[in-house]
């Protein structure tokens, strides 16, 4: 598996709609994920809910999973 991560490029990530760098960066990401979201013709308040309950609910999930994959990696 490490090597199959090892292989992994900057734009590789970056093209899979994972935000990171700069902040002008990641506000460019977010506002295609927002874009992205409205597919489908939801009203803005129900896309504002949903991005509501991501950032509530499943953010702090993910946070915690990175957690522990750090923990796993510093302890190798």
């Amino acid at each position: 598996m490490a090597g199959f991560f090892s292989q992994i490029t900057t734009d590789d990530v970056w093209e899979r709609g994972t935000a990171f760098g700069s902040p002008e960066r990641v506000v460019t990401q977010m506002k295609r994920f927002i874009h992205q979201v409205r597919i489908g013709g939801l009203e803005h308040k129900k896309v504002m809910q949903s991005m509501g309950l991501f950032a509530k609910y499943v953010m702090p999930a993910l946070r915690e999973e990175e957690a522990k994959m750090e923990s796993a990696t510093a302890a190798v």
